[in-house]
């Protein structure tokens, strides 16, 4: 597996392999009543089409974070942050796309921040994982 985050203008971390989303981070500001918006895609490096297990941090009181499969505009947040949501079959060198939102409420002080991990593991060889982080700070 191998995850990217869009920074702005590319997808980076394309052969950075790390579960902490090191070399594969994204940080945004956001207002209060505005929302940040994550792209993130996970490739299948393997050489077998398989599903991938797509894991993330839940939000908390103070920050709403929803998971959304991006071809299917499907809320995936109560699985990917419970037991984990696998994909459908994914094709060697093909990919799984989706966004993630993340919203502060009126509680979240300015200059506070929440920090997500979003996985992708193969769920035929569980050894085989990556991560992108996300870090969103109120402006």
């Amino acid at each position: 597996m191998d995850a990217l985050i869009f920074n702005g203008s590319t997808y980076i971390g394309d052969e950075v392999f790390s579960t902490t989303g090191v070399g594969q981070t994204c940080a945004l500001d956001v207002v209060l009543g505005k929302t940040a918006t994550y792209h993130v895609k996970v490739y299948n490096d393997g050489n077998m089409t398989q599903p991938i297990q797509i894991i993330g941090t839940a939000g908390n009181s103070k920050w709403a974070v929803q998971y959304v499969d991006y071809s299917t505009s499907a809320d995936i947040t109560a699985s990917v942050t419970g037991a984990g949501w696998q994909t459908q079959s994914v094709k060697p060198g093909a990919y799984w796309r989706g966004r993630v939102l993340v919203t502060p409420n009126a509680s979240v002080t300015v200059g506070a921040g929440l920090s997500l991990l979003l996985k992708g593991t193969s769920a035929v060889d569980t050894s085989k994982k990556d991560a992108v982080k996300m870090t969103t700070t109120r402006r």
